[in-house]
């Protein structure tokens, strides 16, 4: 089973209200919950053992917490703590300098802010190359 932010149940046919149940059950560690909501949305739930949820929610907080850090070093424009958050991730990792953290930040800014344009403008302006206009990351 896949992890999502939407506990593992993809976005495609789930209305909103279902999986926001979905993640506060994942999020609370609801294996009961979990299960009774995404077994009628994704046919691999029942695969779900107790043990494997647990490690399933351990991971599911483990990227939380990571996320938000990375989050709080962006906001606060803190290249060390970022760089040390991301550790090696290819590409980004070696066009993200000190010298450039700056700009970087304002692309999360402007992403965060909803200005796909200026964020586009300002990655090729940084070397990061395009990303698709959804926002996924993926490139098809």
């Amino acid at each position: 089973m896949s992890a999502s932010a939407y506990g593992g149940v993809p976005r495609g046919g789930v209305d909103e209200e279902t999986r926001e149940a979905i993640h506060e059950a994942l999020e609370e560690g609801d294996y009961e919950a979990w299960v009774a909501l995404a077994e009628e949305n994704h046919p691999r739930a029942a695969n779900m053992t107790e043990e494997r949820f647990e490690a399933f929610v351990q991971r599911h907080a483990d990227r939380a917490a990571h996320h938000e850090a990375v989050e709080e070093a962006l906001e606060t424009g803190d290249y060390d703590a970022w760089k040390e958050l991301m550790g090696d991730r290819g590409r980004i990792s070696s066009v993200v300098t000190e010298e450039n953290f700056d700009t970087f930040v304002e692309i999360h800014e402007a992403m965060e802010g909803g200005d796909r344009e200026a964020a586009q403008e300002l990655r090729e302006e940084l070397g990061l190359g395009l990303r698709p206009a959804d926002g996924t990351g993926h490139r098809g």
